[in-house]
C-alpha cells in the first residue's frame, strides 16, 4: 500500500474500479510521478499516428529478436576472445531476450502552458 496518495478515498476506489475497463488506458505521465486516464480510442489512434511515421518507424515483416541476439553474442564472444573486451562483457548476452514492446508515456503540460494554449485558441 501506498503511504502517501494525493487521491481522496473515493478517487482512488473509482480509479481502481477503472483498472480493468477496456475502455479506459491508464499509464504512468512522461514525468512528474502523475497517471493519465486516455479513453482506449484515443491511445489507439495516437499510438497508430506514431506508429505511421517512417522516419521514426518501420514494419517488420517477422520478429528479428532471435536474429539480432545471434549477431550480439557472436560479436560479444568475438571480442572477449580477441581480448578486446574484457570476460565481464559476456553480461551483455542475453541468454533469453524479449521483444522490445510499444507503449506511450503521455506528456504532462502545466497548467499555466495549457491555459495559454486555450487563450491562443481563443484568439
Amino acid at each position: 500500500p501506498l503511504s502517501h496518495s494525493n487521491l481522496s478515498p473515493s478517487e482512488r476506489t473509482a480509479l481502481h474500479s477503472q483498472y480493468n475497463n477496456p475502455d479506459w488506458v491508464i499509464k504512468p505521465a512522461n514525468k512528474g510521478g502523475a497517471m493519465v486516464v486516455w479513453h482506449a480510442d484515443l491511445y489507439r489512434s495516437e499510438a497508430s499516428r506514431q506508429l505511421s511515421d517512417t522516419s521514426s518507424y518501420l514494419s517488420l515483416d517477422h520478429d528479428h529478436t532471435d536474429e539480432h541476439q545471434a549477431i550480439i553474442s557472436n560479436t560479444t564472444t568475438g571480442f572477449i576472445t580477441s581480448s578486446s573486451l574484457r570476460s565481464q562483457a559476456s553480461n551483455l548476452i542475453i541468454p533469453q531476450p524479449r521483444m522490445a514492446r510499444f507503449y506511450l508515456l503521455p506528456k504532462i503540460h502545466k497548467l499555466t502552458v495549457l491555459a495559454d494554449l486555450l487563450f491562443l485558441r481563443v484568439l
